[in-house]
């Protein structure tokens, strides 16, 4: 948990969001407060459209491009904002 003044985890506002949610979740990020158990959890505990997708590169590796995998998120991002944006 993060050291903030008051508590906070993905999963006590998780239950509470209305928006469509793409989760792109990298199982080997190397950042401690970006746990994939967590990020599933919380994934889990969203009640409306959700999309998850596991993409490799830890938590840097979409900064740098041109790259394939900086293309494969921008693509999975674009399809998803054109599946739910009207």
């Amino acid at each position: 948990m993060a050291d903030t003044p008051a508590p906070f985890s993905p999963v006590l506002c998780a239950p509470f969001l209305q928006p469509p949610v793409l989760m792109m979740v990298a199982p080997d990020d190397e950042m401690v407060h970006a746990n994939h158990g967590v990020a599933r959890l919380a994934f889990e505990l969203m009640p409306g459209a959700k999309e998850w997708y596991d993409i490799g590169g830890g938590h840097f590796g979409l900064l740098y491009r041109p790259n394939e995998l900086f293309d494969e998120a921008t693509r999975v991002q674009a399809d998803f904002l054109r599946r739910w944006m009207h």
